[in-house]
């Protein structure tokens, strides 16, 4: 989709529901944009969005990948015309998807391991309602499961 808007998001969020085990609950830990918050947004009955504080883009992973593509494919240029930047832009974009390691490594963050084993733990122990955070691409996936 070549948008960002609430359609978009809704059939983001829709792809993202089909994948959460049954059973199970899934937060998204979302910024405030206004295609995340939108009043008309469709979110599935087993996905909550948790948004983030307003103006913290150090909580939020992608932060980090735009800055890093800034800094390495796209800063200290003098673009030709707005397809030039499309084109970079574009580019760059494609760089980052060929290395799904880097995106993981630049997007990692230290409580989302921390929740991830202590909601193994929990399971382990047979505590009923159980979390588990899983780092994606895109961010962290928290899921949660009553037994």
């Amino acid at each position: 989709m070549p948008w960002c808007d609430t359609y978009a998001m809704t059939q983001h969020l829709a792809e993202i529901a089909r994948h959460v085990a049954d059973n199970a609950h899934a937060v998204l830990i979302m910024d405030q944009a206004g295609w995340h918050m939108s009043n008309t947004l469709v979110v599935p009955e087993n996905l909550t969005i948790l948004p983030l504080p307003p103006k913290s883009p150090e909580l939020n992973p992608v932060e980090n990948l735009w800055l890093f593509m800034r800094e390495n494919w796209l800063s200290n240029r003098v673009f030709k015309s707005y397809e030039d930047i499309v084109t970079h832009c574009c580019d760059a974009s494609r760089k980052l998807e060929s290395q799904p390691w880097r995106i993981m490594s630049i997007g990692r963050r230290d409580w989302a391991r921390r929740h991830r084993i202590a909601g193994r733990r929990a399971h382990q122990r047979g505590l009923r309602s159980s979390c588990q955070g899983t780092e994606t691409d895109l961010g962290v996936v928290l899921q949660c499961s009553n037994a």
